[in-house]
């Protein structure tokens, strides 16, 4: 592997060659991340984008959010803008990271003239939300996925 993603000092993730951190320059341009605090990684040549947020809860809020309800809602957050982008929402996704379950869907959508692929989930872990959103070329999608789910497989709590 060759960079990690450190969420909240929390979430662990490990990237492989090709990728690197965004600048905050190269963020500008982009609508990836939830408001909080969070890092986005790309592999220019592999044309992938992923980001990594969180958001801490306070109090009863937390106890009476469920995981579902966060991921409808992000769900609805996100398709809803983009019909201008002819998306096609693929269905529910839950993925194990390290033990705990994130519930996540796919979806596909046209940027420019390009075909798009993306993945979003949400996972609570004790009083913080994190978010996690992967986007590729749908030309490139077998092999931008191999490199996501090695991402994800690398997930550890710390």
């Amino acid at each position: 592997m060759s960079g990690e993603i450190l969420c909240n000092d929390k979430l662990r993730f490990a990237y492989p060659e090709g990728f690197y951190e965004m600048t905050e320059e190269e963020l500008s341009s982009l609508n990836v991340l939830e408001e909080g605090p969070g890092s986005v990684i790309t592999d220019p040549q592999r044309h992938i984008i992923a980001s990594f947020g969180w958001k801490p809860m306070g109090g009863i809020s937390f106890l009476i959010v469920n995981t579902k309800d966060v991921f409808n809602g992000m769900r609805k957050q996100i398709l809803e803008p983009m019909t201008a982008y002819g998306v096609r929402d693929g269905g529910a996704i839950t993925r194990q990271l390290d033990g705990e379950a994130a519930e996540g869907f796919c979806y596909e959508y046209t940027a420019g003239e390009t075909p798009m692929y993306a993945e979003s989930y949400v996972i609570k872990h004790k009083k913080v939300l994190y978010y996690l959103h992967f986007y590729a070329r749908a030309a490139l999608k077998e092999e931008s996925l191999a490199c996501w789910n090695e991402i994800l497989a690398s997930a550890k709590w710390l």
